[in-house]
């Protein structure tokens, strides 16, 4: 598994898998009545942080190359992270217009699916504020808001991975 992993330019991703297949072995016998379905969300880049944005729609964040032109941040040599939709099996970058700017982290929707927050990191290095903070945006007349800075968000500090509570009262 070494060398194929070293063959593919990933000596660990092949640990990785296993590691997870024991996870998922174990899971499955603590909760026998569960089913695990493999989603083909997932890719060679960094997929993660899946997300119901309503009964039909699944958005999760990826630093996967959103267009033949994408460019690589310089400090990591990935992809800027973007949210990317899911809806029966087709991926598509999420439509909205903040998600075209730095890279775009984590989001919560409300349990509508018509409000989400979600962190924004300035990658610009004109831009004095090197931090990531959470921003929202609403679904209104069927398309996004332009994304607004959280007024809790303060100067010097990063904010992220949002969690709206079930209700959508309560911010973690």
């Amino acid at each position: 598994y070494r060398d194929a992993g070293i063959s593919l330019g990933d000596p660990f991703r092949f640990r990785r898998e296993i590691s997870d297949a024991r996870v998922l072995k174990t899971w499955s016998k603590l909760h026998p009545k569960k089913i695990a379905e493999s989603w083909n969300y997932n890719s060679a880049f960094n997929d993660y942080s899946i997300k119901r944005r309503n009964q039909d729609v699944l958005v999760f964040t990826s630093d996967r190359p959103y267009h033949a032109e994408a460019k690589k941040y310089t400090q990591t040599g990935n992809y800027f992270h973007r949210l990317y939709s899911m809806k029966e099996g087709n991926i598509k970058l999420f439509d909205a217009p903040f998600n075209q700017l730095n890279n775009i982290g984590t989001a919560s929707f409300s349990n509508d699916g018509n409000y989400v927050i979600f962190s924004q990191c300035n990658v610009n290095p004109r831009i004095p504020d090197p931090y990531c903070k959470l921003y929202e945006s609403y679904f209104k007349n069927g398309k996004w808001s332009p994304a607004k800075q959280l007024e809790i968000c303060a100067e010097d500090a990063n904010y992220v991975h949002p969690e709206l509570s079930k209700d959508g009262t309560e911010l973690y």
